[in-house]
């Protein structure tokens, strides 16, 4: 699994933020053309926005697996928070400091990378200082966290 870190998002909303994501997850071949429509929808209807404390915390933006071609994790820093609706409860906000989105083609793997990611995630203080890592940084921590099932590491910028 190859994981994307986009160090600089640049968005004007979280439509705007999914659409940069899927369009370079989608042209770089890691996911099939109807992941951009799916994953707007999706979002639309079941929000992905993950409190960390009341109002902050990151978005975990994801779709069934039969848009995957390649496995993929993003991680991406939006240059100011975007506001995702709020899981379980659309009528509130999260401003999403990060934006998580993972793509798997192995309905196995899914819920375990997934959870794996979500228990680093839980303290507003480690969701901070991750925006604030440089690479080599973020690259151990995505090591530690997911091991061997890592076969790749990118940065770019999104704008």
């Amino acid at each position: 699994m190859d994981v994307v870190f986009v160090s600089k998002l640049y968005s004007k909303d979280w439509r705007d933020a999914l659409t940069k994501l899927c369009v370079y997850a989608i042209r770089q071949g890691y996911a099939k053309s109807t992941l951009l429509d799916t994953i707007i929808d999706r979002e639309r209807r079941c929000p992905t926005g993950f409190p960390v404390n009341d109002s902050r915390g990151v978005a975990l933006p994801h779709e069934d697996i039969v848009h995957t071609k390649r496995p993929l994790v993003m991680i991406a820093r939006p240059v100011s928070p975007l506001l995702f609706g709020r899981m379980g409860d659309a009528r509130q906000n999260v401003a999403a400091l990060l934006i998580i989105m993972v793509l798997s083609d192995d309905v196995e793997r899914y819920p375990k990378t997934f959870e794996k990611l979500t228990s680093l995630l839980r303290d507003i203080g480690f969701v901070e200082k991750l925006r604030e890592m440089r690479i080599p940084e973020l690259r151990q921590v995505m090591l530690s966290s997911l091991g061997d099932e890592i076969t790749g590491f990118v940065s770019v910028e999104l704008g």
